[in-house]
């Protein structure tokens, strides 16, 4: 029993103790910020410089808005302006920074210095957009033209990196296979009537495309990001295709008697770009002059062959051979309208192959300009890339 009480007695002593410890400890802090001036620097001379260290934590990058500019990260300051530099978007390398400072205390009352010259990264969680590359602290002391006085500052600058997968899988390799599939356009016979449709068509998904990478960039006019440029060069591409797939189709659908072609552009097209694509020609490449001369021969042929003998002593003396004669004129002379128009239609073909052959050559010439321009062109923008530079 007296054991129960010895226990019951000095738990209360205890207990209470502990209650008036709490109680001092609460009257100690009230007095304290009851008095408090936050203004009042903690120096035991007036001329003293308070001295803050200041150091850098990161644990997390929760989100980077290109559009807005703004840095939303896991430390003591959640949210932070970070002008973007897009020129080598989705390739790009961002320097955000933090400046720490004092407006109300010059430096020769508060002096800031960072703790070290790297930031803490030890416990960063990874960021599924942006790569950390680090974390620099400077001091900056900086004099206005209001005061004399230094203006001390610790500026951290984020250097992160952006990760380029899952532009490549949704932006950029749509617009090689739409620009590998303009260039198919120009594998289709010039008669198939679709060409221009399958054209048409990757001009406006490209259009599409151009217009996902505008919601993503910040309306700046500072500079113009590399994806935005391969785009637009690869919709001119595909625009120029357009244009030498209507000059293919007018080439190829021409009618003789619309225009011949002339010497210069035969020998241009023929000799010059039939060369350069390997093409070997089936028609037969004729000079202008040809078609007259066969009229002539044919004509001249004719009336040598109709004309009578006047020397001849029997069509003289009989009158059914003159009929015959005439007869027979005027057979020759309807077969060789027969022939002429023949002459004509063969002419008139021949020249309708030669401008199909024509367009044959200058289409097959397009595909490999327009391969080799779309080739140079992505390897020079992509090779701006700042990490292949290094």
């Amino acid at each position: 029993m007296f054991s129960f009480l010895g226990v019951l007695l000095c738990t209360v002593l205890a207990f209470k103790e502990c209650l008036c410890v709490t109680n001092s400890e609460t009257r100690l802090m009230a007095n304290i910020i009851e008095e408090y001036n936050p203004r009042v620097r903690p120096v035991s001379q007036q001329n003293d410089t308070v001295m803050v260290t200041l150091g850098m934590s990161l644990h997390q990058i929760i989100d980077l808005n290109e559009k807005k500019q703004i840095l939303v990260s896991n430390m003591w300051i959640r949210q932070s302006t970070c002008k973007i530099n897009v020129a080598f978007f989705p390739f790009d390398e961002q320097n955000c920074t933090l400046k720490i400072g004092s407006w109300t205390s010059d430096g020769l009352r508060l002096d800031l210095i960072p703790e070290s010259e790297q930031g803490e990264t030890e416990n960063f969680v990874n960021n599924g957009e942006w790569d950390l590359i680090e974390i620099k602290a400077q001091r900056n002391v900086i004099y206005y033209i209001c005061c004399k006085e230094p203006y001390p500052d610790v500026t951290f600058i984020l250097r992160i990196r952006r990760r380029t997968l899952f532009y490549y899988m949704n932006l950029l390799i749509p617009c090689f296979l739409l620009t590998g599939v303009n260039f198919l356009s120009f594998s289709l016979p010039p008669d198939s009537g679709e060409r221009i449709t399958l054209v048409v068509t990757s001009l406006l998904t490209m259009t599409v495309f151009m217009l996902l990478v505008a919601e993503i960039m910040p309306p700046v006019s500072d500079v113009v990001p590399i994806i935005s440029i391969y785009y637009v060069a690869a919709m001119f591409l595909v625009g120029m295709s357009m244009a030498a797939t209507c000059l293919v189709l007018r080439c190829y659908f021409r009618t003789a008697n619309r225009m011949s072609m002339s010497l210069p552009l035969r020998f241009f097209v023929f000799h010059v770009l039939g060369r350069i694509v390997r093409f070997k020609t089936t028609s037969d490449i004729r000079t202008p002059n040809s078609y007259g001369r066969i009229k002539f021969e044919t004509s001249h042929s004719r009336s040598t062959s109709v004309q009578p003998k006047t020397n001849d002593p029997l069509l003289k003396s009989s009158h059914h051979v003159t009929s015959r004669t005439k007869h027979d004129d005027l057979i020759v002379r309807h077969l060789g309208s027969i022939a002429n128009i023949m002459e004509e239609k063969m002419e008139s073909q021949k020249q309708i192959e030669e401008w199909q052959e024509a367009a044959i050559i200058i289409d097959k010439f397009f595909f490999w300009l327009f391969i080799v321009v779309a080739v140079a062109g992505t390897l020079i923008v992509f090779l701006q890339n700042p990490s292949t530079q290094h």
